[in-house]
């Protein structure tokens, strides 16, 4: 759907999703994925911290990742 639009409207979409990877016991992970103006999917990079404030815990549901940031290319221009 999402790759369709960012073809659709030649734009870059950066869109959060929920990720579950069955090959690591079905975790959890605050994820963001990076679509081309083509519609291809380009990277993703999963939170590196999770928020902690008061009541509002994400981390009774979501890992923390330990895969540093990931740098994105599209168009002419980086996502960090």
């Amino acid at each position: 759907m999402l790759s369709t639009l960012a073809a659709k409207h030649n734009m870059v979409i950066v869109s959060p999703i929920l990720e579950r990877d069955f090959s690591d016991g079905e975790t959890i992970w605050n994820t963001a994925v990076v679509i081309s103006n083509s519609g291809k999917v380009l990277g993703k990079s999963r939170k590196n911290h999770i928020p902690r404030v008061g009541d509002f815990n994400e981390s009774t549901y979501y890992m923390e990742a330990e895969d540093g940031h990931a740098v994105i290319f599209c168009l002419k221009s980086a996502i960090f």
